[in-house]
């Protein structure tokens, strides 16, 4: 397996401040869309392992979505009806239970679920020949990316890497675009894989971006490149830039640029593929650079925002909520989100409400409070409206400088 090179973001949970607010009452119940969660057993350490479930608002049970134990990697569509992801195989579920030692894979289908409904229909299955040998081997299997819909919600995109048996020269990375309406499968690009990787793609308004080893006659060994595609095939552009764990669609004003890495990691630069600009980014591991980025909910750009405040010496990093209408909200140590770039954050498609997880809890913050939600389990993913990253400005935001209050969060009650 390729280890990926990954900043900032992937660092140890320790504790947790938070400020205290007053409630104010009038938040929606049922919540709609629904706050879509990942949640595994207490026991389970892995992404792997657990279901999905729908936050449904404060006083309402969680509604379960699914009940095999090995779903994964959920995305929601723009429109908050449908719940796309990524499921273990029935015969890596049947392999993980055997007596015989097994062999790590990810042999992984695609599903797509109507919340309005509960019906969840596979799209795409391992190789028919796929079977369990009598070493509990899978003969072949196809690995898979979760999977990401289009802005337009009409399609989706995920990587998969095709295992045909022991001829690694067979072994090919795709990345994959389902047509929703259509039903229709097509491959945009592969490479030779000569390793699994599957990162997620992203997809935004230029095209369809997906980070994977270069494929460059001259590039030195390790390399990486970022390509991008436009739905039907395309490539628009491709440049060097290694894997790391932030967003690659970036916005500053009305232009999306697409963010890349150089090989040694210690710059970064935004480049406007169609107009050619290029902004060349604060050094790598900066205070400049650690708070350049913001997150929000794309379909509500004046709503609840999070960026990086601070980075201490030997510390996590420090968020700070900047929310219409309240003071800033610090928050430190959000958990990483397994498998996708950024941390474990989302934003109500009305940008009210920022959903987290901290230490694998659930925390909601709306109406001026955080309120921790239990949730009877690990929480490994948090997915709600359309998620946007923008370059932050600070002289936008007029209490980023200020001294915030802190409480310890067991001062907090669970709903």
């Amino acid at each position: 397996m390729r280890l990926r090179k990954t900043i900032l973001i992937l660092v140890p949970v320790m504790f947790l401040w938070l400020p205290i607010y007053s409630q104010v009452s009038g938040t929606p119940n049922p919540q709609e869309p629904p706050l879509i969660l990942e949640i595994a057993p207490a026991d389970q350490q892995s992404v792997q392992w657990g279901d999905l479930y729908a936050w449904m608002g404060f006083d309402q049970p969680l509604k379960r979505l699914t009940t095999l134990g090995y779903n994964f990697l959920p995305s929601e569509s723009p429109d908050g009806k449908w719940i796309a992801y990524a499921s273990s195989s029935e015969l890596l579920v049947k392999q993980r239970q055997g007596s015989k030692p097994m062999w790590a894979t990810d042999a992984a289908n695609i599903w797509m679920l109507n919340l309005a409904t509960g019906d969840a229909t596979k799209l795409v299955d391992q190789p028919a020949d796929a079977k369990l040998d009598d070493y509990n081997q899978l003969t072949s299997f196809i690995s898979r990316s979760g999977p990401v819909f289009s802005p337009d919600g009409k399609m989706l995109a995920w990587t998969e890497t095709n295992w045909p048996g022991q001829d690694e020269s067979l072994y090919y990375d795709h990345l994959i675009v389902y047509n929703i309406q259509q039903k229709s499968v097509r491959s945009l690009a592969q490479l030779h894989a000569w390793e699994s990787i599957n990162n997620s793609p992203e997809w935004g308004h230029t095209g369809i971006a997906w980070t994977h080893p270069s494929i460059e006659t001259n590039a030195p060994i390790g390399q990486s490149e970022v390509q991008v595609f436009t739905a039907d095939g395309r490539l628009l552009f491709k440049n060097p830039s290694e894997m790391n764990g932030f967003k690659l669609w970036v916005l500053d004003k009305k232009t999306e640029y697409v963010l890349t890495f150089s090989p040694d990691t210690s710059t970064a630069s935004l480049i406007d593929i169609f107009g050619g600009n290029r902004i060349e980014l604060s050094k790598l591991g900066t205070p400049e650079f650690n708070t350049l980025f913001e997150n929000y909910a794309a379909s509500a750009p004046d709503g609840i925002s999070a960026h990086i405040s601070d980075i201490p010496d030997a510390g996590s990093p420090n968020w700070e909520f900047n929310v219409p209408g309240y003071s800033p909200v610090r928050i430190e140590n959000i958990d990483h989100d397994e498998n996708n770039a950024g941390s474990n954050i989302a934003f109500s498609p009305d940008g009210q409400m920022a959903a987290f997880a901290i230490e694998r809890k659930l925390y909601i913050y709306a109406n001026g409070r955080i309120t921790p939600i239990d949730t009877q389990g690990r929480v490994f993913r948090v997915v709600w409206g359309p998620l946007g990253t923008r370059l932050r400005h600070p002289s936008a935001h007029s209490g980023t400088a200020t001294v915030l209050p802190t409480v310890d969060a067991s001062a907090l009650t669970s709903h």
